[in-house]
């Protein structure tokens, strides 16, 4: 994790090098987290609706399935239990809005 400078300063403090020590800081951050691979928030959603809508798509998850190089005799199912839950918050708020 990159140094960044202290951000609970005056404003009478915060000049020209504080501004440049905080991009240096972001930037530093954003290429470790590239670096390592991770996943952006784009992508989670992307994949949380992909997961919502019944569309599993098993690249994904392969951290889950296949630990120690090894592949699990377990393989992965999609199994809605929210789905329904979720359509009927949404749809009762729809009838409150309807019935205003």
């Amino acid at each position: 994790m990159s140094d960044f400078p202290k951000q609970f300063v005056p404003d009478s403090e915060k000049n020209e090098e504080w501004c440049e020590k905080n991009i240096k800081a972001i930037v530093a951050e954003l290429e470790q987290s590239n670096a390592e691979g991770s996943t952006s928030s784009y992508d989670k959603d992307v994949r949380n609706y992909r997961l919502y809508n019944g569309d599993l798509i098993y690249d994904d998850y392969s951290y889950v399935t296949e630990q120690y190089k090894m592949t699990s005799p377990a393989t992965m199912g999609n199994y809605p239990l929210s789905k329904n839950k979720i359509e009927l918050f949404s749809l009762g708020s729809e009838i409150t809005e309807s019935s205003k």
